[in-house]
């Protein structure tokens, strides 16, 4: 396997308004992008909108560490490496008692 030159770049909740504008930036900036997120219909649209080409869509559940396990191991597979890790995913638990 011949490991791409260019720098990759994986975010997680990469579908949602942060994680969108991470993904933008990164693309602009010249890596290529994992667009990781549950939603991998939405991830493989924000993937596609990007500057550039090359960049890749996974569906991941955070919450879940066979997902995670699963997210790393397409990436390096498809890259060969992972050289920025962006944890834009987030989860709203409310606590009891309290409203969200």
């Amino acid at each position: 396997m011949q490991v791409n030159e260019a720098r990759v770049a994986l975010v997680t909740g990469a579908t949602g308004g942060i994680g969108q504008a991470v993904c933008r930036q990164l693309a602009d900036d010249g890596l290529k992008v994992i667009v990781s997120d549950l939603k991998l219909a939405l991830a493989k649209e924000v993937a596609g909108s990007l500057v550039g080409s090359g960049h890749f869509a996974l569906e991941c559940d955070v919450t879940n560490e066979d997902s995670v396990a699963a997210m790393f191991a397409a990436a390096r597979g498809t890259f060969g490496k992972v050289d920025v890790l962006v944890a834009a995913a987030g989860l709203l638990v409310p606590q009891q008692g309290r409203g969200a």
